[in-house]
């Protein structure tokens, strides 16, 4: 629904990956999955509803911003490839390392969303340099999760604390 509300509640030309990744950030710091999980995580669901909105939209000019969005993050919508269908697909290049080999740059193409058909994900960006501000949004995730660990652990603490307190009171109470 979060995810809806963001690109129902802004205009096309405004929509962006760290926007979005900034508007649903009490989500991203809540989640327990791991951070390098969580990035892959809210790229797909940003990717998958970019994808579902390019396969529905009626108008030309969102159709547009869509594709300009998909582009930017590592995809490239092009029709035909032989298709009989008016479907787009995507070319999607990914980075592989291979043990002695190097880096090898496969290329893959699938209907929208199922871009990764052919088991290579393009959802991860790990063969390209994430923006500053993406790694700066990150960081500040990474950050703020650490603060509520070390925010619970001391909560924990001081309950426990406050327990033995109690428990020291009460023996001596008793006797």
């Amino acid at each position: 629904r979060k995810i809806k509300s963001y690109f129902e509640s802004k205009p096309a030309l405004e929509w962006s990956y760290l926007d979005f990744l900034k508007s649903l950030r009490p989500y991203c710091v809540s989640e327990e999955h791991s951070l390098d999980d969580q990035q892959a995580i809210w790229r797909k669901r940003y990717l998958t509803f970019l994808s579902n909105v390019l396969e529905e939209e009626q108008d030309y000019d969102i159709k547009e911003r869509v594709t300009f969005l998909l582009r930017q993050e590592g995809c490239r919508p092009f029709r035909g490839m032989g298709c009989r269908s008016s479907a787009l697909y995507f070319t999607v290049f990914s980075a592989v390392a291979q043990p002695g080999e190097g880096v090898v740059l496969l290329w893959v193409w699938g209907v929208v969303p199922r871009c990764t058909r052919c088991g290579v994900s393009f959802l991860q960006k790990d063969h390209e340099k994430r923006s500053s501000e993406e790694e700066s949004f990150w960081d500040g995730v990474r950050i703020e999760k650490e603060l509520m660990i070390k925010e619970d652990i001391f909560d924990k603490k001081s309950q426990v604390e406050a327990l033995d307190v109690l428990c020291v009171s009460r023996s001596q109470k008793a006797v």
